[in-house]
Formats: C-alpha cells, sequence, structure tokens
C-alpha cells in the first residue's frame, strides 16, 4: 500500500536517471535558500511514496554540471535566432524616451511649415519625454521531473534568449519564475526583480534542474499577483510546460488573466492535447521549442504592438 509520508520528499526523474520513476528522499526539508540562489534537486515536493524507488544519487556536483553544461550548449546552438528574438520586441520601445545629448532648443521637424503659418511654436524643448508603449513580460517555465535534461535545457536556452532581447528595449520590464519551488512551494522566482541583468540572469539560471509535479494553477496564480503590482499599459504571461492538461484547462486561467489586463501565451511541450480557446501552440520536438516560441509571441497583441 503507498502511503502520503509528509517527512518524504520525492521528485520524478526521467532523462538523467532513465528510471521514470517517483523517487524519495527521506529527512527533513533543506533550509529555504537565500534570494538569487537555486535549490538542490533534492528539494522537493512530497508526494506517494514509491516502496520500489532506487534513491538515485542526484544532489551532487556531478548533477550540477550536467545541467549547466547542457543549458550552454542548447544556448549557443540557438543563438543564431538572437535577431528574430531581439525583433519581437524592438519597435517603438527600442530606443530611449528622451533625447539628452545637449542642453537647449531645436526647430522641430515642422518649422519650415509652422513659419509660413505664423505659428509662434517653432521651438520643440531636448529632453521632454515623449511616451513610447510600454510592456511587461512574466515567464513561468515548468521544471517537473518529466522535462528531464535535454528537453529543459531547450527551454532553458529559448527563455534566456528572450529575457536578454527584451531587456534589451527601453519601456519593457520582464521577470521570470520556475515551477515547482523548493521545500513543498509551488514557485520558484528567478529574478527578485525586473532590474535583474541578462548576464546575472543566465549565470543564476544556468544550474536549473528538473524535478517535481506540475503544479500550474498555483503558478498562475501567483505570477497574477506579482503582476498586477506592476504598472504597465501591456502585460504577458508567458507559459511554458509539458504537462497534459484537458484541452480546457487554460479558459478559465485566461478569463481571469483578462479581467486584470494580462494577455495569456502557452507553449505546450510534446502534449497529447491542444489548448483550446486560447493563444497557444503545440510543440513536439525540443530542437523545435525556441522556433515555436518565435511564433507564438509573435502572435500576441503585446508583440504586435510594440512593434508597430
Amino acid at each position: 500500500m503507498w502511503l502520503l509520508v509528509l517527512s518524504i520528499f520525492c521528485f520524478k526523474t526521467q532523462e538523467h536517471t532513465g528510471s521514470g520513476h517517483t523517487h524519495c528522499l527521506e529527512g527533513a526539508a533543506s533550509e529555504e535558500p537565500a534570494r538569487g540562489s537555486l535549490p538542490h534537486v533534492q528539494e522537493a515536493l512530497y508526494r506517494v511514496a514509491d516502496p520500489d524507488a532506487v534513491e538515485p544519487d542526484v544532489d551532487t556536483p556531478e548533477e550540477k554540471k550536467l545541467f549547466t553544461e547542457s543549458f550552454y550548449g542548447k544556448f549557443e546552438e540557438i543563438e543564431k535566432l538572437r535577431d528574430a528574438f531581439e525583433a519581437l520586441f524592438a519597435g517603438p520601445a527600442k530606443n530611449d524616451d528622451t533625447d539628452a545629448a545637449l542642453d537647449g532648443d531645436d526647430l522641430t521637424e515642422d518649422a519650415p511649415v509652422d513659419i509660413l503659418l505664423k505659428e509662434p511654436r517653432l521651438f520643440a524643448k531636448r529632453g521632454t519625454p515623449v511616451k513610447k508603449p510600454s510592456g511587461h513580460l512574466m515567464m513561468l517555465l515548468d521544471r517537473s521531473g518529466s522535462m528531464g535534461v535535454e528537453r529543459l535545457s531547450s527551454a532553458k536556452a529559448a527563455v534566456a534568449l528572450i529575457y536578454r532581447s527584451a531587456k534589451k528595449v527601453n519601456g519593457i520590464t520582464v521577470t521570470a519564475a520556475a515551477f515547482p519551488g523548493p521545500n513543498k512551494t509551488d514557485i520558484l522566482p528567478l529574478t527578485a526583480d525586473a532590474a535583474v541583468t541578462a548576464e546575472d540572469f543566465i549565470r543564476r539560471f544556468a544550474p536549473l534542474s528538473s524535478w517535481g509535479a506540475t503544479p500550474i494553477a498555483e503558478a498562475i496564480d501567483w505570477a497574477r499577483d506579482q503582476m498586477d503590482a506592476v504598472e504597465s499599459e501591456r502585460k504577458l504571461l508567458l507559459i511554458i510546460t509539458d504537462g497534459d492538461f484537458p484541452e480546457d484547462f487554460f479558459i478559465p486561467h485566461e478569463k481571469t488573466l483578462t479581467g486584470h489586463g494580462i494577455e495569456l501565451a502557452v507553449l505546450a511541450i510534446a502534449s497529447d492535447t491542444e489548448p483550446e480557446g486560447i493563444n497557444a501552440l503545440v510543440v513536439e520536438e525540443d530542437a523545435a521549442i525556441a522556433d515555436t516560441l518565435i511564433a507564438l509571441i509573435k502572435n500576441t497583441d503585446f508583440s504586435r504592438e510594440l512593434t508597430q
């Protein structure tokens, strides 16, 4: 008989153990990691114990090295798509909001016409703010056990390129989180705030491993609360998951998000069902994750409005 044991923490392994079983580690949970740190693989959601499971050797430097090296390998492979990723956000918001090169007054572009019309307002002050479209992007990455090394690395590489591309655009803020989180929590924030640089994000992101369940509903609720606190004209929640859900699973979530001014886009990896009624794409091959994400984001109002 399977028993739910609160003192046992388990996680699902796939690619790096080859077993596909739910494995358990006995003992108390590790302490909550400091801000900016990444959890160990064994810090997972408690699960129903599998009496036949064999405890794998996962909490090792070799394990972290495996995920880190795999990530950088995938990142190098898809960096050829850098221009395509940057084009998703590079529009009117790409340049600085103000021209602060020099102090003083300059003639406006329409000055010759204005002179003929005897328009007295001939001069425009440099440094005057020009309102540009603003946007906030939140990415939620499923890092559950079924993602495995290769699939998670491909998804992480794409997320890293999106993060770096969006950070280059003035007027856009971007944050990211993964689910599940450590110590029986649903979420692992990957950025303390929108000010984290792309370099710091990628460095801290590289060792992120796959384990645990898929608390996607809780992750969506968390993201909504976080995005509510951000003042922005446009908001996009991008979810990347390999979970199998009912076809209409995301519809009520999208309805709630829309009421909060948040657009939803979902990338479903190797899913048996295609999400209905929302902006979603299904990708079968891990190697196509980056290209499919580009197509998905292109189909958002968020991207279209920022690139007009």
